[in-house]
Formats: structure tokens, C-alpha cells, sequence
């Protein structure tokens, strides 16, 4: 497994420990069969495969095709802040179990998955992502699972990490490919939902999202600002238009793809725990946010968003919490580990 990271060093200390053992083993050959057909760097396949000739082996009667792994357990986590959430599948093939949590992100597809080979139960790995108070989550409903990971896959690009494709095979196997996901809700018209409604669409959305909130340093300074001129008012899109319309302009118009991408996720993820209204709720957020008239400060999803950011951040700066200060963000990091 070692031998898929990123880290040059990393990998090349777990090939040179590959290869001091006999490539007559079975299992040492099929760990250089195993590089030799799917490690995505051409130097290692290349070294993999002068491993296995050099003791005369020819790849084909090693036996890689152990075909298609059984899920036996899946979760998919409710989408943070940032557009980041967790699939977790736990699989089982001939006997062999394997359990991966693959970390993803709404704009950058994969970046990180790790695993485990060979543990008797994936209870206690899928416990540890279920336990998050920060998140929700869905148990076994492969459909929403392996949809959701099959987009994701989509938006991989060459910074992913070469060790996916491991726990992709050990997973959902070989066969398994990037493709469009059109969610749960297909049959739902997301015009239909009258715009006399979205308002309250949008709050109930953003009330089971509360980690949806805007953290950056400009948030920050207009919070801050408007603190110290009135500090007993809280944000409001009518009376502090002019930072709602400057906080949209210069940080969240650029983000509009970012929430449009959440929503879709959330929308089956939501019609799959069961909460249909705020699926549909998520669904028509999402295609009016791909509709340029609704890109305005004034969209309720987007006021209600910049409303709850600026008073996520001024109540942060009440208790001296500022991640522009780099003391403050190591009292956060204390804060957030206790």
C-alpha cells in the first residue's frame, strides 16, 4: 500500500522492501503484479514488471482478476463547510475485507482515502465517521454510496492521490468507473417549487447545515466592522446592505458553483435519510443558483448565507477568536481538539 503514496520517499522505501524479499513467494508476487497492472506511475509499473520477469514469471498466471468485491456496509457523511464529506465502504471478496473511507470534495473530486486490510469487522471504522456530532449521516444505501463516488471520481485531476486506485479494487473493483450521477430525485421538476416558497426553503436547508458558513478573512473584517459600529444589531440583509452586496461581490459570487455542487449532494443525500422536503428544498435551491437572475445578494439562500457567516464570525470575535490572527487560530485548533 505504501508503495501508492505521493511521498517519493515513502514509496520508493516500501519498493525497496517489496524487493528484498523473493519474488517466488506468492504473495510477493502478487504484490508486484498487483503494481506491474494498476500503480498509475509508469517507473513503478515498469519496475514491477522487470521484478517479475527477471524470476522468469509472466504476469498473466497470477491471478489479479479475483473479481468483483461484495459491499457488505456503506455510509455517506452530510457535507462540511467546504464542500467536503466522507464515503466509507466496507467490502469483502473471497474472503479478503477491506474498508475505505474516501474523503470528497464537491470541486477537487478524491484528495485523500484511507483504509484498512484484513479487520474482522468494519463496525468500529464506520463507528468512527457515524459518532461525528458535526455530521450527519446516511448507513447503507449503496445507490446514494457508490453515485456519489462514481461523480466524485469525475472531478479527480492529477494531484489525486495514486493510492485511490488501491482502494478502489479493494473496494468496488476494477470495473468501476467515473461517471455522472443524477441523484436520487430524478423525477422531481425543480421549477415546480413556487419562488413564494424559497425562502423558507432556503432557511431550512441552512438550519440543518449550520457548518455552512463563510470563514474567510473578509467575512471576518466586515463582521468585525459592523460590530464595532452597532453592536447590539445583528446582520441583516436590508439594514447592512452595503457589506451583504461587498461580502457577495468580492467572495461568495465566485462560490455560487461550490454551493450549487453541496446542494445537489445534500439533495439525495437528504432523499435518502428521508427527509424529502428538505431534498426537494435542496434540489431547487441548487437549479436556481445555476440561473445568473438568482445570483444576487438578495437570493434568499444567498442572504441567508451571508447572514449566518457574519454572525457565526462576530460571535467568534466576541470570544477572541480570529483566524487572521495566527495566536487566535492556535486557540481555535486547542478549542476544536478538546
Amino acid at each position: 500500500l505504501l508503495a501508492y503514496t505521493h511521498d517519493e520517499a515513502t514509496r520508493s522505501a516500501a519498493l525497496e522492501a517489496l524487493a528484498a524479499h523473493p519474488v517466488a513467494d506468492p504473495l510477493v508476487a502478487a504484490a508486484w503484479a498487483s503494481l506491474a497492472a494498476d500503480h498509475p506511475d509508469p517507473k513503478v509499473a515498469e519496475r514491477a514488471q522487470r521484478a517479475l520477469g527477471q524470476a522468469k514469471m509472466a504476469l498473466a498466471p497470477i491471478d489479479t482478476n479475483r473479481g468483483a468485491p461484495r459491499i457488505t456496509r456503506s455510509l455517506v457523511t452530510s457535507l462540511d463547510g467546504h464542500g467536503r464529506g466522507y464515503i466509507v465502504l466496507a467490502a469483502e471478496n473471497r474472503g479478503d475485507r477491506a474498508v475505505a473511507a474516501f474523503l470528497c470534495d464537491v470541486l477537487q473530486g478524491i484528495p485523500e482515502v484511507i483504509g484498512q486490510l484484513g479487520c474482522e469487522s468494519s463496525e468500529g471504522f464506520l463507528r468512527a465517521f457515524a459518532a461525528r456530532p458535526e455530521r450527519d449521516v446516511v448507513e447503507d444505501v449503496s445507490e446514494l454510496a457508490l453515485g456519489l463516488l462514481a461523480g466524485s471520481l469525475l472531478l479527480c485531476g492529477p494531484g489525486t492521490t495514486p493510492a485511490l486506485r488501491y482502494w478502489l479494487e479493494r473496494t468496488v473493483g476494477g470495473p468501476f468507473r467515473p461517471r455522472p450521477f443524477p441523484g436520487l430525485l430524478a423525477d422531481f421538476d425543480p421549477a415546480s417549487v413556487p419562488f413564494a416558497e424559497i425562502s423558507d426553503r432556503a432557511a431550512a436547508v441552512l438550519d440543518a447545515c449550520p457548518a455552512w458558513v463563510d470563514d474567510s478573512e473578509l467575512t471576518y473584517e466586515l463582521a468585525e466592522e459592523i460590530l464595532l459600529r452597532e453592536e447590539n444589531i445583528p446582520p441583516d440583509p436590508r439594514h447592512h446592505s452595503g457589506a451583504f452586496r461587498f461580502l457577495f461581490d468580492h467572495r461568495l459570487m465566485g462560490r455560487l458553483e461550490l454551493y450549487r455542487r453541496m446542494l445537489f449532494w445534500m439533495a439525495s443525500f437528504w432523499e435518502a435519510s428521508g427527509a424529502p422536503d428538505l431534498a426537494r428544498s435542496a434540489l431547487a435551491l441548487a437549479w436556481q443558483l445555476s440561473d445568473a437572475q438568482h445570483a444576487v445578494p438578495g437570493h434568499p439562500f444567498i442572504a441567508g448565507l451571508i447572514a449566518r457567516s457574519l454572525a457565526a464570525a462576530q460571535a467568534d470575535l466576541r470570544l477572541g477568536l480570529d483566524p487572521r490572527s495566527p495566536r487566535s487560530r492556535a486557540l481555535r485548533a486547542d478549542l476544536e481538539e478538546c
